[in-house]
């Protein structure tokens, strides 16, 4: 799922718009959690402020499935915000957000047939990758106490080997997360900007130095065809 920041209220539309209704009840670590079949459901962290499934791997998947749906549903209606006044953008000025909205964007794209071990990996790498908590980077593989390895599935990885569809363009981005993460830290920036290369973006943003800084920003054609503006001033790692 793509795990962006929701606040509660959020949440619970998306939820809605996924299909799923009851009552949300709250857990002893701080969680919300919303029931929706035996031992699974959806779950609200107040701490991150993000939106993920729990319960067993193939009720996740479909839970999941769910709310990308209501999610690929609201971004493919985004283009409508053409002609959207000044005041009425929303402004983005920090990594943690852009990168989220551009995961979102991918998982939105069309989807091929994986082996289903490779698809098992990349989620596991977007999920590693999506969240950078305010830190510049994420630590290589090597130091990681369970890395998304997929070197064991190889031998499973046959004609034969169940699939499972995957969006075309998070694989992509995924495989280089991996790449990077294997031979040593992984950036926010280099993250972000593997994934506008990924979506084909590049022109659709710039570099300006203003005041002694650098910043990213949006051009005028992505922000009347999003309804969003990005001005985030670049870190120097």
């Amino acid at each position: 799922m793509a795990r962006l920041g929701f606040d509660f209220e959020a949440a619970k539309i998306v939820a809605q718009q996924a299909g799923f209704s009851g009552m949300w009840h709250q857990e002893m670590n701080g969680r919300w959690r919303l029931p929706i079949e035996e031992g699974a459901g959806l779950e609200w962290s107040p701490t991150r402020s993000k939106l993920s499934a729990y319960g067993p791997s193939e009720a996740q998947e479909r839970l999941e499935a769910a709310v990308e749906k209501a999610l690929k549903g609201n971004l493919m209606s985004a283009p409508g915000a053409q002609g959207t006044g000044e005041a009425d953008l929303e402004v983005i000025d920090t990594y943690q957000p852009l990168l989220g909205w551009l995961i979102q964007l991918m998982r939105a794209g069309p989807e091929g047939e994986y082996p289903k071990p490779l698809v098992t990996c990349a989620k596991k790498v977007v999920r590693q990758c999506s969240y950078f908590g305010g830190r510049e980077s994420i630590t290589m593989f090597s130091m990681w106490i369970s890395p998304p390895y997929v070197g064991h599935s190889f031998k499973q990885m046959t004609p034969a080997c169940p699939t499972r569809p995957y969006s075309i363009t998070l694989m992509d981005w995924a495989g280089q997360m991996l790449d990077r993460l294997t031979i040593g830290d992984l950036y926010v920036d280099d993250a972000l900007n593997d994934a506008i290369e990924c979506l084909d973006l590049t022109d659709q943003f710039r570099e300006k130095n203003k005041g002694g800084k650098s910043y990213l920003m949006s051009r005028r054609t992505f922000e009347e065809q999003y309804g969003l503006r990005v001005r985030i001033e670049q870190i120097d790692c």
